[in-house]
Formats: structure tokens, C-alpha cells, sequence
């Protein structure tokens, strides 16, 4: 056998070596462990996703929903579900739009894209907006700052893989510019693996149909839950928002297992009470054969409802005082005779307790806004000049004015410096201090006097001489010390927090190195001037801790919790003691006796309550707050006059007469007592 000979046969046994080899190799594979590499085949994978759990509703005390969830479809693009080229997310995309637009609906995109026109003329957007978008995508793509606008859409169809390898669209125009629009979209978005993006929101069934019908990769459909308000514009200044959470934030909600993404409550009842309204998320979890289509779904966990919180409001009181606020503006503009009488009046606040409990009843400030326009509307609330976001009911701070000389009558006659039948002769100018004269409004307005008249008298008219007089034989000690177990100048313990006020004294101005305290000064503060600042909810603890005898309630707004969705019973908790002081009966019947008395000798007061079935007490203030505004007007009501459930307070912001404050709790205690 010759060389070549044997090459060949090498060459041969060689060949025929392999394919055995690789017969054998074959045979295994395909007979002998065939079962080991079949699931190859039919490879599947998982993804767990969460299940956002219902958040609970929020509720007034007899459980009228005033929040609850209000659920719609989402068509969003999934990371997951993605095909692996950019070629085919780019047909992915367009189908998906052409099924919304073809729904209907629009095509959510990221606003300001800077550019426009027919690939491949097209021109930058003009704008601020569209410049600081155009510079953006510049400088996340590396350009040069100068690049054209056919420059850059030509290097963004080429990145996004739209064009043949001729540089020629492999699409329409159109469909480029929107292509290169929703990549742009879900960058700005933060599109990826933990974030989906909306290209749809609030769709119908005939766009779930589509989506699912043609199977198009990418496109999932969500159910999504919004906050829905069941009384629109009213207690907004209460229920308050949720959002996303705050940066600063995050290490606590971290901390309880939140998810970064998570909307939490950011303000008012939301915020307050999140640890009971927030459910616990379940999980679901999702089976993809190798092509990315959905073969199976499971719960493997199921999400835990929130529970629903009951608020102390009662929705009736609230719109009737809301609306009260609102018609009170206008009755006082309507009354005005001239300047500075209250043309001016444009803002206010009520309040409205159970004077054995401390529950807030109603609780309203004035502007006020609608929650469920409040995003779309916030710069201009923001910039308002009478401040809509202001909760003016807990963060207003007003002078009492003569409202205060109800509790400067219950400390002298508590203290025994006055009995109910203990007369002072008011000569409508106040001598006692030869540097210091101060004169009753009626001196001023008329030249006269009240005369000799006893402390019923004295509130009636509201005579200034008589509490001047109480106020010097008082001493700002004492004046202050049933002062503070009132409430004015204390917190008051209200879950939504508020502006603690000031108490005119020695202690006020040393803590802020103002003028040393005189004894001057002290018959000033007895009227409820001086330094003294108080907020409506304050004024209001303060009477209604006088109305029930000499015990202030902590202000509550919380009555309760009960299961997502339930009927069952609520167990309002137990009142809350703050402070106290003995009232004795003749004295708490001397004050109320003459409250009533205020209500029933004017035409003007009793005419607001004339709705009311039962007899109501009451007190008028007013108190500067410039030369160029009108006074505020005030005015504190309670009822029945002989024994009050309720306390209420107005303050309407250069309102000019104290007995126009009582236009609001008129119309709030007709609903109350009508019930």
C-alpha cells in the first residue's frame, strides 16, 4: 500500500470514528436522556409581581364614606414581557399605540419633546420647556451641544435601530418620531425591571380586548386605584393627600416594609392615620413560556385591606358650616355701609365641639379648595393672596377681643373678687391710673356710660370699664392661670396639630425681650387685647371648657376604626382631660344667663338663630388689626343655653361687627338641632 493510499484510509477511519461518535451522542440525547433535556424545550420562567392592597376609606361618625378608592385599567409596558431586540420593541411600541389610538385614547408621552416635523426635515420645538428636553438628550447621548435637529434624528433612528443598513426608515415618519418620543418617555419615567410605564390610563374593555387578543409583547393591563372624595371641595383642609414618599422619609417607611414606590399619606387624615388606612400587599406571581408570553397566574400571597378609620365629623355640620363661611362673607359685604365696615372681609374660620367630649363636630376654613383638583390647581392656590391652603381653623391666630371677658368673669367670680350681684358704677372712662385712661367703646361712640350694672349686665353689653376694672383687681396671675387651664395658649392636643397661640403676660415678654409688663397692660389683656393670639379651635376648648363647668377636652378628630368595608359598631375612645378647674353651678348659671341674654337682646343675633328649636348662648368680639382693614369679627355660640352640648366659634377676617360672626353657627346648629 502506497503512501497516498494509507492517508486515505487514516482520513476515513477518522471520519468514520466521528460519526460514531457523534451517533452516539445523538442516540443519547435523544433516547437515553431524553426526559433530562426535554424541559429545554419548553423552557418557562417566574416573575413575582405585587398586589397593591386596598387602602382603607375614610369615614364621618355615623360611617358615611367621605374617601374611599375609585378603581380604573391602566395599559402599561412591562419590562419583562419586552421582546429582546430593539427592532421588535420598536414593532412592540407601534403596535401597542396603534391599539390605543385606535381605542380612542391617547398616547401617554413624556411633554416638551424637542423635536418635530417629518424624518428626516425636521426642526427643533421653540420653548424653554422643549430647549432644557433637547439638552437632556444631548448630553445623555454624548452630542455635541451645536448638533441640528436632523443631526440628532438622524443619530437617535440609527441608535433606536430604525433605519435599513441603506440609512433608510423601516417605518413611516410618523412612526419614528413616535418611536424615538416613547423611548425618550420611558428614560424620563425610569423605565426598568422595578417600574412599568403607563402608555394608557382609565381604558375600557374594548381596549383590554385588543391588548389580549393579539397578544402584542410588551403590553399588560393594571387595575389601579385613585382616592376618590365623596363630597368634592368639603374637609379638604382635613383629609388631606397622599403622594410619593418623601426623600427624608424614607428610612422610616423603609423600616416598616414600604416599598420605594409606595403612595403614602403626605398630609392631613391621610397622613395621620396611614398605619391604620394602609393594607398589606400580597404577591402575584407570573409564569412566561421562552417567547415571553404569559402561560399562568397565581396569588402567592394574598394583600390585606386597610381598615377604615371614622372621624368625629359629622358630613351634615361640615357642608352646612362650609357653606355657612361662604354665605357669611357675603351677608357681611352686603352690610357694609362705607369704608373699612367690612367690604374688606374675605377669609374665615369655624369650629364646633361636643363640650363633654372634646369631638369635633365640624371643622371649616375659608377659602378652602377641592381635592380632587388640587394638583392641577396648586400654583395658583400657592400664590392666592388670602392663602386657600391656610387651615385657618387651627393655624389662624385672632385676638379674642370681648369673647375673652367670659373667662375674666369666671376667674373673678371663682376667685370671690365679684358676686353675680356685686355692682360697678361704669363711667365710661377708666381713672384709675393717672398715666393710662383707657375708654369703653360706648364712651367713644357716644360720650356716655353703662352706669352702675352687675356682671350679667356687663357681658351683655360687653362694657369695657367693668372688665377693666375685673382685670386690675385680678392681676395678670391670676387672669392667666384660668386663662391657661381653659386652653388659650396650650396646645390642644388635635391630631392635625395647630399654632398653640399667645397669652398676653410677664412671661411672654420676657421670653421674647419685649417692654416689662405693667400693670396697665393687664386691663388691656382683660379685653382680650394686648399680645393675645389664640386660633379658633383654641377659642373654641376655652368656651366649651366654661359651658361644661371648668373641664378642657382634648380636641379629637378620631373616632374610631373598623374592618375594610364593614358595617360594624364603633366605640368612640373615652374623652381626654387636659385641665380643670371647679366652676361651681351659680356661677357656670350666672355666665350662661347672660350669654343667652346676648343672643336674645339683639335683633340682629337672634334673628341668625331664629331656625334653632332650642335657646342659645353667646358672645360678640371684635378686634383691630390695622388702620387700613376693618376688624375682625367673632363670635362664640352654645346650645341649649342651659345646659350646652355643643360649642361653636366664628372668626370672619375684617368682618367688622362681632354679631355678623353668628350668620355661620346659625346655620350649623339649625342643621344640628333639626337632625
Amino acid at each position: 500500500m502506497n503512501r497516498t493510499a494509507k492517508r486515505i484510509t487514516a482520513v476515513v477511519a477518522v471520519f468514520c470514528l466521528a460519526c460514531f461518535v457523534f451517533t452516539a451522542r445523538l442516540v443519547s440525547l435523544q433516547l437515553i436522556n431524553r426526559n433530562s433535556y426535554a424541559p429545554a424545550q419548553n423552557a418557562t420562567y417566574t416573575r413575582e409581581s405585587i398586589i397593591v392592597a386596598e387602602r382603607g376609606s375614610i369615614c364621618d361618625r355615623y360611617g358615611r364614606v367621605l374617601v374611599c378608592n375609585e378603581y380604573s385599567y391602566n395599559l402599561e409596558i412591562d419590562y419583562y414581557s419586552l421582546p429582546d431586540t430593539l427592532k421588535e420593541e420598536n414593532e412592540a411600541f407601534l403596535a401597542l399605540a396603534r391599539a390605543v389610538r385606535e381605542a380612542g385614547h391617547e398616547v401617554l408621552l413624556s411633554p416638551d419633546y424637542p423635536l418635530a416635523g417629518s424624518y428626516p426635515d425636521m426642526s427643533y420645538v421653540p420653548g424653554e420647556a422643549a430647549g432644557a428636553v433637547r439638552d437632556r438628550i444631548i448630553a445623555r447621548y454624548r452630542r455635541k451641544s451645536n448638533i441640528t435637529a436632523p443631526g440628532l434624528a438622524e443619530y437617535l433612528a440609527g441608535r433606536y435601530d430604525l433605519l435599513d443598513k441603506n440609512g433608510n426608515l423601516v417605518c413611516t415618519p410618523e412612526e419614528a418620531l413616535l418611536v424615538m418620543q416613547l423611548r425618550w418617555s420611558l428614560i424620563e419615567q425610569g423605565f426598568s425591571e422595578t417600574g412599568s410605564y403607563t402608555l394608557a390610563e382609565n381604558i375600557g374593555l374594548d381596549l383590554m380586548s385588543v391588548v389580549s387578543e393579539r397578544q402584542i409583547p410588551g403590553g399588560i393591563v393594571r387595575r389601579t386605584s385613585r382616592r376618590s372624595y365623596t363630597y368634592p371641595g368639603y374637609a379638604s383642609h382635613i383629609l388631606g393627600q397622599l403622594g410619593k414618599i418623601y426623600a427624608e422619609d424614607w428610612p422610616y417607611y423603609r423600616e416598616r416594609g414600604y416599598p420605594m414606590d409606595a403612595l403614602v399619606g403626605i398630609s392631613g387624615c391621610e397622613k395621620l392615620f396611614e398605619e391604620y388606612l394602609r393594607g398589606v400587599d400580597g404577591v402575584m406571581v407570573t409564569e412566561y413560556d421562552k417567547d415571553g408570553y404569559i402561560i399562568n397566574k397565581y396569588i402567592k400571597t394574598p394583600p390585606t385591606p386597610g381598615r377604615d378609620v371614622w372621624l368625629t365629623i359629622d358630613i351634615d355640620l361640615q357642608i352646612a358650616a362650609e357653606d355657612g363661611l361662604c354665605a357669611n362673607i357675603d351677608y357681611v359685604k352686603e352690610h357694609s355701609t362705607g369704608n373699612l365696615t367690612g367690604e374688606d372681609a374675605a377669609a374665615g374660620a369655624f369650629c364646633m365641639v361636643e363640650v363633654d367630649t372634646g369631638q369635633v363636630l365640624a371643622i371649616a376654613s375659608y377659602p378652602t379648595y377641592d381635592l380632587t383638583t388640587y394638583n392641577k390647581d396648586y400654583e395658583k392656590l400657592a400664590s392666592a393672596e388670602v392663602s386657600p391652603l391656610l387651615n385657618r381653623a387651627i393655624n389662624g391666630l385672632y385676638a379674642p377681643g370681648s369673647i375673652y371677658k367670659i373667662g375674666v368673669a369666671a376667674a373673678a367670680l371663682t376667685e370671690g373678687i365679684i358676686s353675680p350681684d356685686t355692682i360697678i358704677n361704669t363711667t365710661g372712662k377708666y381713672t384709675y391710673f393717672p398715666d393710662y385712661q383707657p375708654r369703653c367703646w360706648i364712651y367713644v361712640s357716644t360720650g356716655g356710660s353703662h352706669g352702675p350694672i352687675n356682671v350679667s349686665e356687663a357681658i351683655r353689653v360687653s362694657c369695657n370699664y367693668f372688665f377693666y376694672e375685673l382685670g386690675r383687681r385680678l392681676g395678670i396671675d391670676r387672669l392667666n392661670k384660668y386663662s391657661s387651664l381653659c386652653g388659650l395658649g396650650q396646645p390642644t392636643s388635635f391630631e392635625l396639630g395647630g399654632a398653640t397661640g399667645i397669652l398676653a403676660g410677664p412671661a411672654y415678654r420676657n421670653l421674647n425681650g419685649l417692654a416689662a409688663w405693667k400693670e396697665t397692660d393687664t386691663i388691656v389683656a382683660a379685653i382680650g387685647q394686648s399680645e393675645n393670639l389664640f386660633s379658633p379651635l383654641q377659642i373654641n376648648m376655652y368656651i366649651a371648657a366654661i359651658a361644661n363647668g371648668g373641664t378642657r377636652y382634648a380636641a379629637t378628630l378620631f373616632y374610631g376604626v373598623a374592618d375594610f368595608g364593614s358595617d360594624q359598631s364603633i366605640i368612640p375612645p373615652p374623652p381626654s382631660v387636659l385641665s380643670s378647674f371647679e366652676l361651681s353651678g351659680s356661677t357656670r348659671r350666672t355666665l350662661l344667663q347672660a350669654m343667652e341674654s346676648v343672643v336674645s337682646s339683639s335683633w340682629t343675633i337672634s334673628d341668625m338663630f331664629r331656625r334653632v328649636p332650642v335657646p342659645v348662648a353667646g358672645k360678640t368680639g371684635t378686634a383691630q388689626v390695622g388702620e387700613t382693614k376693618s376688624e375682625n369679627a367673632l363670635f362664640v355660640a352654645l346650645a341649649p343655653a342651659a345646659d350646652p352640648k355643643v360649642a361653636a366659634v366664628c372668626v370672619i377676617e375684617q368682618g367688622h361687627a362681632g354679631s355678623y360672626a353668628a350668620y355661620t353657627p346659625g346655620r350649623v346648629f339649625e342643621v344640628y338641632f333639626n337632625k
